[in-house]
């Protein structure tokens, strides 16, 4: 028995950051203002846009030879806090959210991976500052030393990086105190990841960053995963992959010889960065061509409730030859639902043909 209460004229209305988005086996409603997620039946999809024109009583009465299902899924979404009922008269009070994206930044990340014999400089890091990135990844795959780190870190001050990602291989000469100290004394540092590790995790004394160890090793390659690991359920993104590519959009990254690219896997280069400029490297024809290729125009990927909070690799695709072509690394399966390695789980490519 139902103990949802209503009025004659109520309405149910979802809250705006509270987004239902259809896959091709299910559906997910985002909840972007909690960074969460919960899946749901494909069915929910159309009893949520028939909520948004309709009374409850009318959806219900719409509803009478599956009266239960119908009470069942409302209750879900205000239990949910997806949304909540009122009176019928404010409903254009309720507005949907804006899917504009908008950034004063050229570049907004970069990826930097450095060696013994190329490291970054002041110059580097001021050009990334006037473009206004906020977001710098540094990737070693050697050794290194903390002072390399600690002069990297000081160079970022004053300027509008304000998150720093580090991602370096075991080096035994570097302490869990001195990494510990690191991190507390850098808050810009949002993660230090150390790869090739035996080193348990314990929790930084630091504030907001963290470090993680990780037994696998780090090569320029380890990109393009995808996994529920690696979704981010938010606004920003949500909204930035309605219009753009949500891995290379506003994109630079700098490889160990130095050149200048969407992405340190790719090969195509717009430069090197001793003789040419971060802003005309992104200024060359060719640099900005994969900005805008969404998640809606990747096959297979459009037709995954996932891929708004996926992002998205265009160097390690399945078909070189088309642009279009799904990540080669992902391994779900949307038209079952399934992750490799579930129970009844079949790769695209062996499934019959759709209609």
């Amino acid at each position: 028995m139902s103990s949802l209460k209503y009025q004659l004229n109520d309405i149910f209305v979802m809250f705006a950051n509270c987004i239902p988005v259809k896959g091709y086996k299910r559906s997910i409603i985002y909840n972007l203002q909690y960074s969460d997620y919960l899946p749901v039946p494909n069915s929910m999809i159309g009893f949520v846009e028939m909520l948004s024109k309709m009374t409850i009583e009318d959806v219900l009465r719409h509803f009478k030879n599956d009266h239960e299902t119908a009470l069942s899924y409302l209750e879900f979404l205000i239990n949910n806090g997806l949304g909540q009922i009122i009176d019928g008269r404010y409903r254009k009070h309720f507005t949907p959210m804006s899917m504009s994206f908008h950034t004063p930044s050229s570049i907004t990340n970069a990826v930097i991976d450095i060696k013994d014999d190329f490291y970054i400089n002041k110059k580097i890091i001021d050009e990334l500052s006037v473009l206004n990135s906020h977001t710098l990844q540094i990737r070693c795959f050697h050794d290194f030393n903390m002072k390399m780190i600690e002069r990297i870190l000081n160079m970022v001050n004053s300027t509008s990086i304000f998150n720093i990602q580090i991602f370096i291989t075991e080096n035994t000469q570097i302490s869990k105190p001195e990494i510990d100290r690191l991190l507390s004394r850098n808050p810009r540092i949002e993660k230090l990841i150390v790869f090739n590790s035996k080193r348990k995790n314990n929790k930084s004394p630091a504030f907001r960053n963290f470090c993680h160890f990780v037994e696998t090793a780090l090569t320029p390659n380890d990109c393009g995963k995808i996994s529920p690991a690696y979704f981010i359920t938010s606004i920003s993104l949500f909204t930035e992959s309605q219009h753009h590519n949500t891995c290379l959009n506003r994109k630079v990254c700098i490889d160990i010889n130095g050149d200048i690219k969407n992405c340190p896997a790719m090969s195509r280069s717009f430069g090197n960065i001793r003789d040419t400029s971060i802003a005309q490297a992104i200024a060359k024809p060719g640099f900005k061509d994969l900005w805008n290729i969404r998640k809606d125009d990747i096959e297979v990927c459009r037709d995954c409730e996932f891929r708004y909070m996926c992002t998205d690799c265009r160097t390690f695709i399945k078909d070189e030859k088309n642009i279009y072509s799904q990540p080669s690394k992902c391994t779900y399966n949307p038209y079952i639902a399934k992750w490799q390695g579930e129970e009844g789980y079949i790769s695209i490519e062996d499934m019959p043909a759709r209609e």
